[in-house]
């Protein structure tokens, strides 16, 4: 099918000249000039712009045409490159090593229960190495943070990640004694800055990760030394050990709906508290996003893969009004 048939149909379904040019990621202008092309062409009117958009009759007719080539089209695409359970092929897909054991149970099974027979080999490295293997092409995609835009990559954002502190109430008992209660009412309602992070012992992240660097950065400015028993970027083991009653932990909002099913298995003497950390600036929240080369060939399956990727993220969003 050609661009101008494919700018009409994605008009047509869109409903909107504006909307079909964001999809096609082209100009306003651009989508017009496909149609107005197609309509001095074969003589008829195609779209009706007041008082509202619509369709002609004639447009409608070109629309359920240019369907049935879209499916005749899908169907041998299906047949030549496996778009269908039987296809084979090898997609590769890098995740960030603190979200791994987050991210790969929730895209194998799904994708291999659709595609059982193409091969993916999920990697795993920091951020700014898997887009270098993206650009190069190493890897077909990867979910990245703090994704830095590239001239040569793709980039769909999944999830602005926030960072959140847990802590069991004994150990807030412990650090705070009497005030617990008080604290504990303060910190949900305002969050919980880095100065007050500082009379809780902590499990932080490795040095030359961003967010230490920015409490390593608060430490020289301000003098206050974090009670640091434990560093890891291994989120997984987090919310395990904020329950050994330990130390407090930073974690992605990300992951914090393992901390919220492990609260309600619980009593509520034994359920962790969770704040908002407020890092008064020296810390933007984290862009995660998928990324792929502007030149490479997606066949279905990848294609599937990107969106199912997209469909586990937005269930994070769920995440967001549950932190009482």
């Amino acid at each position: 099918m050609n661009q101008r048939f494919i700018t009409f149909l994605t008009v047509a379904e869109a409903g909107s000249f504006f909307d079909a040019a964001q999809q096609l990621f082209v100009s306003y202008q651009c989508v017009s000039a496909h149609v107005r092309s197609l309509e001095e062409e074969y003589g008829v009117k195609l779209v009706e712009h007041r008082p509202r958009f619509a369709l002609t009759a004639e447009g409608q007719a070109l629309l359920e045409t240019l369907k049935k080539i879209r499916a005749l089209e899908e169907g041998i695409a299906a047949e030549l490159d496996g778009s269908g359970p039987e296809a084979k092929g090898h997609v590769t897909l890098g995740v960030p090593s603190a979200r791994y054991t987050e991210i790969v149970p929730r895209i194998v099974p799904p994708f291999k229960k659709e595609y059982p027979h193409v091969e993916l080999e999920v990697a795993y490295d920091y951020s700014n190495l898997l887009q270098n293997q993206v650009e190069r092409g190493i890897l077909d995609m990867a979910i990245v943070t703090q994704y830095s835009p590239r001239p040569q990559l793709n980039a769909s954002v999944l999830l602005r990640d926030t960072y959140l502190f847990i802590l069991s109430d004994r150990l807030l008992q412990v650090c705070v004694g009497s005030r617990a209660q008080e604290v504990d009412a303060l910190y949900k309602q305002n969050g919980i800055t880095l100065e007050q992070m500082t009379q809780f012992p902590i499990v932080t992240y490795p040095v030359g990760s961003r967010l230490r660097s920015v409490m390593d950065e608060y430490t020289a400015q301000t003098g206050r030394k974090f009670h640091t028993v434990f560093a890891s970027n291994r989120t997984e083991v987090l919310d395990a050990l904020a329950r050994t009653d330990m130390a407090g932990c930073i974690i992605p909002h990300q992951i914090c709906g393992t901390t919220l099913k492990n609260n309600k298995r619980q009593r509520q003497e034994n359920r962790l508290h969770i704040y908002p950390i407020d890092f008064e600036g020296r810390l933007q929240n984290s862009t995660m996003a998928l990324i792929w080369h502007k030149e490479s060939a997606l066949a279905p399956y990848k294609r599937y893969l990107m969106d199912l990727i997209g469909e586990r993220f937005d269930e994070y969003q769920k995440f967001e009004q549950r932190l009482e």
